[in-house]
């Protein structure tokens, strides 16, 4: 065997090589998108929460004429309506029709809008509350509003990952919160009212109530 021989036997080996390397780059190139795919198209499934037991008549529940709840009964309208107690007595000192109230939200909470996912990142998706004709549906009220409240959505995902989002109420009168909206972005002031329109949330207080005092408002720049 020559020396050409031992070249061209050299260069085909190192060929079938990058060959082998590029393909098996391209597979798990692939197999990376597929599982990302799969992930995502799974994670969408756990968007919302729906309740799984049935609707009551709220009308017939003991105390709901003067909103004279006992815990057994806050514990009950809770399940209904996904309103905790502070909530409830909100509602009923200042609302007219405070069982309609109820109703509404109970509404909201059994039958939600359809729901769409959009892409808000590169990597980042979140659930939105949609009507048919493609608009977005607040549908979900805030009863009772307080700073230093803590909003709580799994309605954002990324790469099959639902980690979820959050927000603290740092103006209540103006319906204003503090966020962090994309991952690397420094914090942003946001409307409260956008959080109406995710398909679900939790509503998170401290026991002892705190507020945010004026300065912090002023220092975050709430106009």
């Amino acid at each position: 065997m020559d020396v050409g021989e031992n070249t061209r036997g050299a260069n085909l080996t190192k060929k079938i090589k990058n060959a082998t390397l590029l393909m098996a780059f391209v597979a798990i190139a692939v197999a990376a998108v597929l599982a990302v795919s799969i992930a995502e198209t799974l994670v969408e499934l756990g968007a919302r929460y729906v309740p799984d037991y049935e609707k009551i008549n709220l009308r017939a529940l003991p105390g709901i004429g003067d909103g004279n709840f006992s815990d057994d009964g806050y514990y009950v309208i809770f399940k209904q309506t996904g309103l905790g107690k502070d909530a409830v007595d909100r509602v009923f000192l200042s609302v007219n029709d405070p069982v309609s109230m109820l109703e509404v939200h109970q509404g909201s909470f059994f039958d939600p809008p359809a729901l769409r996912c959009n892409s808000i990142g590169v990597i980042t998706s979140e659930e939105r509350l949609f009507s048919e004709d493609g608009k977005v549906v607040k549908a979900f009220g805030l009863a009772d509003v307080r700073e230093g409240d803590i909003l709580i959505t799994k309605a954002t995902h990324s790469l099959g990952w639902r980690h979820g989002h959050a927000g603290i109420v740092v103006d209540a009168d103006k319906g204003r919160t503090l966020e962090a909206a994309l991952w690397g972005m420094p914090s942003e002031v946001f409307y409260l009212s956008k959080w109406r329109s995710y398909p679900s949330f939790i509503q998170l207080r401290h026991k002892d109530k705190p507020t945010f005092p004026c300065s912090i408002r002023h220092k975050l720049k709430v106009n």
